[in-house]
């Protein structure tokens, strides 16, 4: 199965950005039977989403990937979540979130200004998925707050605040997104089902490192949630400056790139071992340099990538070589990481290429390939193209 692929870039690799910080832990309910039961808790129930409406803009319009809702609201959990004042004095606050219909659920905070010490949770109800604690380490200069989506139609929000603490937090929530498609199915496509090859079998083999350097990652643009690919690059300095090349048919507005949730080491162990994500995530990035023609927009996440996410930056060659052969590492509808390769030179594109957002390449600003292992799909936008080196 064969497929070809316009990828703007060429690039090889070298070493990865920080986090939506996760300080780890169990939310101070867990240990607090009064507070357990969810049917005490304040409730917000979303409206549940035209699915068959959404799906058929999908199968018509698939770049990038669309893969949820964005509900605006305004909630204080102060004023709105279920108060429960601790044996030490503290206060937890509870609140509910739950999206019929939906299958997962993404929590933006418009105000997130909170003291130091304070802490905030979510979980499911039986505490089986926890995120968190995210802390002050959290707080950013627009006080912003977007988390990754949290798997399922329901998740409890809670927020700790100690008696001596030094000011009284705020925290609204501004938008709430739930997805009609699941985006952490715990499946793995091979080539004997519909061209996907993970990038853990024998054809990724020679590219364990640059591997670490490709992320999937979500944006919205206060409407609807998209998932697309992109790759940290390395820069002359090789200091670990914390920048992401992706496409710009994907992200090309400051608002979306505020928005970005990158999800590194999304993978299976190996070929044929399906693995569970552990959540290694990474939220709020810049736009440092975009452009329509050669479709590309490099961003610059906000804080810099853990160590314990083994990062990897790519290297590039700005010279008007031809790829001898080429490979794509991606993430087609979000899924676990594949590979796509080309072992013939691939070709400078003689036409022009329009864009679904209606912009514009012209003719040999791309290369063209034709993938002779794996495919690539929506969500594969913004993966990188890598050469034989």
């Amino acid at each position: 199965m064969k497929k070809a692929a316009l990828i703007f870039l060429v690039i090889t690799f070298s070493y990865c950005l920080s986090a939506q910080i996760s300080e780890g832990g169990l939310p101070l309910s867990y240990k607090l039977p009064g507070a357990k039961s969810s049917a005490s808790i304040a409730l917000y129930t979303l409206p549940e989403p035209d699915t068959s409406r959404l799906m058929e803009y999908n199968r018509e319009n698939t770049f990038p990937l669309r893969y949820g809702v964005i509900n605006e609201v305004n909630i204080d959990i102060r004023s709105a979540a279920t108060e429960t004042v601790m044996p030490d004095g503290g206060t937890i606050w509870q609140y509910r979130i739950s999206a019929p219909g939906g299958k997962s659920i993404q929590v933006i905070f418009k105000t997130y200004l909170i003291p130091e010490n304070a802490e905030l949770f979510l979980y499911d109800d039986g505490y089986e998925n926890i995120k968190g604690a995210y802390t002050d380490l959290n707080m950013t200069e627009d006080l912003t707050f977007v988390t990754a989506d949290f798997p399922g139609n329901n998740v409890i929000i809670e927020y700790y605040e100690s008696s001596g603490a030094e000011f009284k937090g705020q925290l609204i929530i501004g938008w709430i997104g739930q997805s009609y498609i699941d985006i952490f199915e715990n499946k793995s496509r091979n080539v004997d089902g519909n061209g996907y090859i993970p990038v853990n079998c024998d054809e990724g083999i020679t590219l364990q490192d640059q591997k670490h350097s490709v992320c999937k990652y979500s944006f919205n643009d206060r409407e609807y949630s998209y998932l697309c690919s992109g790759a940290l690059i390395d820069n002359t300095r090789d200091d670990g400056t914390p920048y992401f090349l992706t496409a710009n048919h994907c992200v090309n507005t400051s608002a979306e790139a505020s928005t970005v949730v990158a999800y590194f080491n999304y993978e299976d162990a190996s070929c044929s071992y399906l693995l569970p994500y552990t959540s290694q995530t990474l939220t709020g990035a810049t736009i440092m340099t975009a452009g329509t023609e050669s479709d590309y927009t490099l961003l610059k996440f906000n804080t810099s990538v853990p160590l314990s996410y083994q990062p990897y930056y790519a290297g590039w060659d700005i010279r008007d070589a031809i790829p001898l052969s080429t490979a794509c590492i991606h993430h087609p509808n979000g899924e676990k990481k594949k590979i796509a390769i080309d072992h013939d030179p691939a070709v400078s594109y003689n036409k022009t290429i329009k864009w679904e957002n209606e912009t514009i390449s012209p003719a040999n600003s791309h290369w063209q390939v034709t993938f002779d292992e794996g495919v690539t799909h929506a969500g594969s936008s913004g993966g990188p193209l890598l050469d034989q080196n």
